[in-house]
């Protein structure tokens, strides 16, 4: 009796596990432990002025514009994952150009980091860009497959208060990413 309870018990959690494996324009799949759910423009705006009663509306213009067809909510946080097919591959250092790059760009910014951090055997370029007090913070990160021809970037905007929360779930996603 508790051999079969332990198997349906493991065939309940593989099952679950596999319907919550999402794939992402055929570029990749990410398969989080929390559940990632697909939500529209209009969704996305109204989930964080739900949450973000003075949230800054550089966040909205920027989620918006920045690939609203690939935003999900994940662990009560918003995340936009845009998958990109290129037709010529990346440089090879391609990470530390854009990291040199956007280190430049934020260089005034107090608290600004970022750092390019090898999870499970892919390397990403992970940025976090801090906010004044009572506006939402931003992570953001990029990585390409081994060919160099795919890649994920998004962002995820939180509060401050948000932050221990934000880095997990971030880091369960892109843990959880793999390219086709």
């Amino acid at each position: 009796m508790k051999k079969a309870i332990c198997v349906i018990t493991m065939i309940f959690f593989s099952v679950a596990a596999i319907a919550q494996r999402l794939e992402i324009n055929n570029v990749a799949t990410v398969n989080p432990a929390n559940k990632l759910t697909k939500i529209s423009t209009d969704r996305t705006i109204s989930v964080i002025h739900e949450k973000y009663k003075n949230s800054n509306d550089h966040v909205f213009k920027v989620l918006k514009d920045f690939h609203s067809q690939d935003t999900y909510l994940i662990n009560d946080l918003v995340v936009a994952i845009h998958p990109v097919q290129l037709k010529q591959p990346l440089n090879v250092d391609y990470l530390i150009k854009q990291k040199a790059g956007m280190d430049a760009l934020s260089k005034n910014v107090a608290g600004y980091n970022s750092y390019i951090e090898t999870i499970n055997g892919r390397r990403f370029l992970i940025t976090l860009l801090p906010a004044p007090a009572g506006e939402l913070w931003t992570y953001s990160y990029f990585t390409a497959d081994k060919s160099r021809t795919k890649t994920i970037d998004g962002m995820m905007p939180f509060d401050a208060t948000d932050s221990a929360k934000a880095k997990a779930t971030l880091y369960d996603l892109l843990k959880s990413l793999k390219f086709k």
